[in-house]
């Protein structure tokens, strides 16, 4: 059934009512407490979310690194060795970085961190293969490696 406007005037003369005492209303303590739940809850759930993501793993940090190496190396699909350095804006410390380029005949290193095998075990590794131009117009099978320490 559907009520009609007939139905509100049966309500009274103060209808609707006037805020005052008659409406529901909250007591400020109870609003403090409410609001101190809800920040509580937030910064647990802030703390949990900053506990589950690690953060960037090392072996991210060796792709990043091998990603800024290889774009500084590599001309027209071809790695240069005498463009190979450790870059500067890798925002990591230098001293635990190792890049090496690497064919069957010969090997470049540049870095402080030792870049052939075996690796330290608190090393993590990054490789990608590449053309690697050993003389003018003479190119090479080879690796573009970076090794990057704790």
């Amino acid at each position: 059934m559907s009520r009609s406007s007939a139905d509100c005037r049966s309500r009274g003369p103060g209808w609707p009512p006037k805020p005052g005492r008659e409406r529901g209303q909250t007591e400020p303590i109870a609003a403090l407490v409410a609001l101190l739940a809800v920040g509580v809850g937030l910064a647990l759930y802030a703390g949990v979310i900053a506990d589950a993501d690690p953060g960037t793993d090392r072996r991210a940090t060796a792709d990043i690194v091998l990603d800024r190496v290889h774009d500084r190396v590599v001309v027209a699909g071809v790695a240069h060795p005498d463009r190979l350095a450790v870059p500067a804006e890798s925002g990591i410390d230098r001293r635990r970085v190792g890049i090496v380029i690497e064919t069957a005949e010969r090997r470049w290193h540049v870095g402080e961190r030792p870049a052939t095998r075996p690796y330290p075990p608190d090393t993590d590794v990054a490789r990608r293969s590449v053309s690697v131009r050993s003389a003018p117009g003479q190119q090479r099978r080879g690796e573009l490696r970076v090794v990057v320490g704790r």
